[in-house]
């Protein structure tokens, strides 16, 4: 029997204010893309299931990602680690949704090798964290993109309204 997709980005939900409910409620419409965060540490694979990460500059190579202070992931992203940003493609949501559980296991998800590649992502980008910066509850990482890998050509997963789409 398979568990149900749950949609469950974030973290925080226990320090939640008037203010801050209404802000996720307003950034709930609006359309983000689903990616995975992966590092390989200690023999085994970390990774978190995000929906803030863009392009900073192409020249320099940069992108920039989001991570919350709580998140088991963020002592693994110090300036000079090595890290993969692997975007999720329709029909990936179960994926997305056993990262973000933290399901045992979670290697099975991943291609065999050195880097922590998700199974068919549209596209894998192994960084380089360059620069980190305090941002509420949340660590902005500036990395550089050592390395891009082109996937399978397919339309990418949404996250809308709370949802995956």
């Amino acid at each position: 029997m398979t568990k149900p997709i749950r949609a469950r980005i974030g973290f925080g939900e226990d320090d939640v204010t008037p203010l801050s409910e209404e802000l996720r409620h307003a950034m709930s419409h609006w359309p983000t893309g689903v990616a995975v965060i992966a590092v390989k540490t200690r023999g085994r694979i970390e990774a978190i299931t995000v929906n803030s990460f863009i392009a900073v500059s192409l020249e320099p190579a940069l992108v920039l990602i989001s991570i919350a202070e709580r998140a088991p992931i963020l002592p693994e992203l110090q300036v000079g680690a090595r890290f993969t940003v692997s975007a999720l493609g329709e029909g990936q949501a179960r994926v997305a949704s056993m990262i973000a559980d933290r399901v045992p296991d979670l290697a099975r998800l991943f291609d065999e090798g050195d880097a922590p590649v998700v199974r068919d992502a549209l596209f894998t980008l192994i960084c380089t964290t360059s620069q980190t910066h305090e941002a509420g509850d949340h660590v902005l990482h500036v990395a550089f993109v050592d390395r891009v890998m082109i996937g399978r050509d397919a339309p990418p997963l949404l996250y809308h309204s709370g949802k995956y789409r």
